[in-house]
């Protein structure tokens, strides 16, 4: 981390996405922040901030920031990333579900469109068209860290444990530094019977210092138990 920080010091372009990898979200925030006032139509900085305040859980800026970001440009990518963003913290389904909708039937075989829709499936309780989704995205993009989360929880709700066990690793895997996969992950060791393997989970979660509260309370209630 000093290495980093000393080489891109002088690069704030660069240094906020280091931090935001790092987990160090109030630290990317500042950064972008300031990058912002000199740039205020900058979409790589606008993307950067949505970023920053989905991982920190704001949902406020999150939202003001999307739409900063598709009134300067609203673009497909743009698009996609606003409906992700709306249905990964529950906001505004009515809105979400119409417009994905469209999104849906102007990119009919974009797979971010595909695992989208998979993913408002799970949220509704539709579980079989969720899963031939997400399948689906996973032969279009195998490596989508996303795709396997996603699917991993469609088999937890379905009480197949081992496949969800193993997709979540799959998930984990593409992206060991998402305290949200292993927090998952570590929901399907639990309903497994496998507490010490969801322990070690949380346990790594929680180096990510801006991890969800949600880690530190499973945690704890698992070393209770």
């Amino acid at each position: 981390q000093q290495q980093a920080e000393a080489v891109f010091q002088d690069q704030p372009g660069i240094l906020w996405q280091f931090y935001l990898r790092d987990g160090q979200y109030a630290k990317a925030r500042e950064i972008l922040l300031g990058l912002l006032e000199k740039h205020p139509e900058d979409t790589t900085v606008l993307r950067g901030l949505v970023l920053a305040a989905s991982a920190a859980g704001k949902r406020d800026e999150l939202q003001t920031y999307l739409e900063r970001l598709l009134a300067t440009e609203n673009t497909p990518d743009n698009e996609a990333l606003k409906l992700q963003m709306y249905l990964e913290h529950g906001i505004d389904r009515e809105a979400t579900r119409k417009h994905l909708a469209s999104y849906r039937e102007r990119f009919p075989n974009d797979a971010r469109g595909v695992l989208l829709e998979a993913w408002l499936a799970t949220t509704e309780g539709r579980l079989d068209e969720a899963l031939k989704l997400a399948n689906r995205t996973l032969q279009l993009v195998p490596e989508d860290a996303t795709a396997w989360r996603l699917r991993g929880l469609i088999h937890r709700l379905r009480n197949d444990l081992p496949q969800a066990i193993e997709d979540l690793e799959n998930s984990r895997r593409r992206q060991p530094n998402n305290a949200t996969i292993r927090m998952e992950l570590a929901q399907a060791y639990v309903r497994a019977g496998r507490v010490s393997a969801a322990v070690g989970e949380l346990k790594a979660a929680l180096n990510d210092p801006q991890a969800p509260d949600r880690a530190r309370e499973m945690l704890e209630a698992l070393l209770k138990r």
